[in-house]
């Protein structure tokens, strides 16, 4: 994965994440409590937007230490997925189909937070502290907001613009991911490698549209599974393909070069209906394409480390993890293996 799709991915993690920056990830605070406590000026408030100026290596610091805590959870539900194919005891398949989601979400939001282009949630708190420091009356409420860059970075400040969406914070989460992809495929000066394209418009796939309507499709078979009382239950309890001992060990021996084909499968083989039958295609599916994404993101997140000689202890603290859990890297170098 070294085409000029993932080098565009590279390159705006690089341009959020200075050289030269302290490494502070065991003291970092997470976002929502630096972002009232931190060096954060408030230049602008309106209606729908807010503009702040800080240190961009003080940002960095806190959104790197927000991204190793969500690598943290995304191993943890990995090796979780891992103990069904090892444990003979009964298990519940149904459940972990919230495992699989939720290690599928951490590692959206860890990209997202390595590009610099998070969808965070602002609590009243943070809205009232930001609006006693501008002296702002402009009417804006806590809830989702989408974080970017804005202004062009010097060393001491930056700007930093967050944009109010009217979504729940997962819905905008996948929809920023997919949206992402989906853009990047479509733009011509960075869609030259064929088979680069073709694994990230199998990443931005509207397979389920038909079913869930939107990039939040995710959303909506987690929902399926953990709130509709007893109907994941019944649906994976003769269906192999939900079964989370296959869905694992379909990654076994996987090389890079039969990605594409892999994800094609997946997608080929999605049946976009409502029927309960269907619902363990959509399940195949979320786990595949999750497991994509979890590989892109710890190749940028390797890179980052290397390239701005990060602190690797939590790093390596995962992968010390990894080997007492028992997984063969040898067998699924893909997921687990290092850089």
């Amino acid at each position: 994965m070294t085409g000029p799709i993932f080098a565009h991915l590279r390159t705006k993690m690089l341009g959020f994440y200075p050289d030269g920056m302290k490494n502070t990830t065991d003291i970092a605070p997470p976002f929502n409590s630096w972002i009232t406590t931190g060096g954060v000026n408030v230049r602008k408030i309106t209606g729908g937007q807010i503009v702040i100026e800080c240190a961009p290596n003080e940002i960095a610091a806190v959104f790197l230490r927000d991204v190793e805590r969500l690598l943290n959870h995304c191993l943890e539900h990995a090796l979780e997925i891992h103990r069904f194919t090892i444990d003979d005891r009964m298990r519940s398949d149904a459940w972990n189909v919230v495992t699989i989601y939720y290690q599928c979400f951490f590692t959206a939001q860890a990209l997202l937070r390595l590009i610099g282009e998070p969808v965070l949630f602002l609590s009243k708190d943070i809205i009232t502290a930001f609006k006693t420091a501008s002296g702002s009356t402009a009417s804006v409420g806590p809830g989702v907001y989408e974080f970017r860059q804005t202004g062009s970075p010097t060393i001491t400040t930056s700007e930093y613009t967050l944009d109010k969406k009217a979504r729940r914070p997962h819905e905008a989460t996948w929809k920023r991911v997919f949206h992402l992809f989906d853009n990047l495929v479509k733009d011509r000066a960075l869609a030259t490698d064929a088979a680069e394209v073709a694994i990230f418009a199998c990443l931005a796939t509207q397979r389920l549209f038909k079913v869930y309507a939107d990039y939040d499709w995710p959303s909506a078979v987690r929902h399926s599974a953990n709130y509709t009382p007893g109907f994941a239950y019944l649906l994976v309890e003769k269906l192999n393909r939900t079964k989370t001992k296959g869905l694992f060990n379909r990654w076994n021996g996987l090389e890079e070069h039969n990605i594409e084909s892999f994800l094609r499968y997946s997608i080929d083989h999605c049946i976009c209906s409502n029927a309960p039958e269907s619902f363990e295609t959509h399940v195949q599916l979320l786990y595949d394409i999750g497991q994509m994404l979890f590989v892109l993101t710890r190749r940028l997140y390797n890179d980052l480390i290397v390239r701005r000689a990060c602190d690797k202890r939590w790093s390596l603290r995962r992968n010390s993890l990894i080997e007492r859990a028992g997984i063969s890297v040898a067998d699924y170098p893909l997921l687990f293996k290092s850089s």
